[in-house]
């Protein structure tokens, strides 16, 4: 699988200049492998009290569609490109795999702190320089 480190920091447009929004998670994604279509983001870490943990999501559940959109992304890059469109306050449908059962949470992105920032640029810093070895 992919990781991705983001330091508990999502991608949005936020209000600190080209510094995102935040859902409060940390996670690794798998991309559509060998015949199958669709991708998944599994959630490695939630920030306590955060955007995703007050939506009720928890460690070890698999984010399958974002937007009612399936995660059907090449890489990181793209999917972090993806979630750098949600901006700060705007809600978010996710429909999550935990278990057997398939829920739907509905994240509201909050604004990024300026270590947030940081974080999310550096997480694409790497995504970038991880596709360019390739």
């Amino acid at each position: 699988m992919t990781s991705v480190l983001l330091v508990l920091a999502l991608l949005s447009n936020g209000t600190h200049g080209d510094c995102p929004g935040w859902l409060g998670l940390g996670f690794r994604y798998q991309p559509p492998v060998h015949g199958h279509i669709d991708g998944w983001i599994y959630v490695q870490r939630l920030a306590p009290h955060g955007p995703s943990e007050r939506a009720g999501l928890v460690t070890g559940d698999v984010i399958t569609a974002v937007d009612g959109q399936p995660i059907r992304y090449v890489d990181e890059l793209a999917l972090l490109q993806r979630l750098s469109r949600i901006g700060g306050g705007s809600v978010v449908h996710l429909s999550v795999r935990r278990g057997t059962r398939t829920i739907s949470a509905e994240v509201i992105a909050s604004t990024a702190s300026k270590e947030q920032c940081t974080a999310s640029r550096q997480s694409f810093d790497m995504a970038r320089a991880k596709q360019a070895t390739r």
